[in-house]
């Protein structure tokens, strides 16, 4: 923050995952963690939690037209209208229905809790997602393999950040049930 504070920048972030999950109504990072700013700028897909296409960036004039006249918006392809109408019908619905936040909440934590016993690192935030390593690339495949072989789907993914080796990935949905995520679980401690 002082170093924002000295050069007046605008920060902005790509926040895919946040926005529609963190927070008391949803907004994302930085609702979640009380930023204010008119020099805070955030934008995020409508792919991730609200199920849709497209996404938002939502801005000051001055910013909005930097997007619109760059790179990023040419070649880029406008939503479907129905993409578009279900990307707003699932805002409505998550603003009219924040328990199903706090389910998506509650399981999350459920995981967590559980990969932790399980002795794999995790972080205890209300996030939906958890990645992790194992000694090596051959393990995190026998273990990715081992779950598919039991009839559960978790990731094995290489992406900027993950490392060469990868990670394994779990994402949790408001929709999972206790017993699904505790199979999920017993599953997982019989490979690691």
């Amino acid at each position: 923050m002082k170093v924002a504070q000295e050069y007046n920048p605008y920060i902005w972030l790509g926040d895919s995952h946040g926005v529609g999950v963190l927070a008391e109504n949803g907004r994302g990072t930085y609702e979640y963690f009380g930023l204010k700013s008119d020099r805070f700028l955030f934008g995020g897909t409508f792919s991730k939690a609200f199920g849709a296409h497209g996404g938002v960036i939502p801005g000051p004039q001055p910013f909005i037209e930097l997007i619109r006249g760059g790179h990023v918006m040419n070649g880029a392809t406008g939503s479907p209208s129905l993409a578009s109408a279900s990307a707003l019908m699932s805002m409505d619905l998550l603003s009219k229905h924040p328990d199903m936040r706090a389910q998506l909440w509650k399981n999350a934590k459920a995981l967590k809790a559980g990969l932790s016993r399980l002795g794999i690192p995790v972080d205890v935030t209300v996030f939906p997602g958890a990645a992790w390593t194992t000694k090596s690339s051959q393990d995190m495949d026998r273990v990715h393999q081992g779950m598919m072989q039991r009839g559960i789907a978790i990731q094995r993914i290489h992406y900027v950040g993950g490392g060469v080796e990868g990670v394994l990935r779990i994402v949790v949905f408001l929709t999972h049930t206790s017993e699904q995520i505790n199979r999920l679980l017993e599953e997982l401690g019989k490979l690691v």
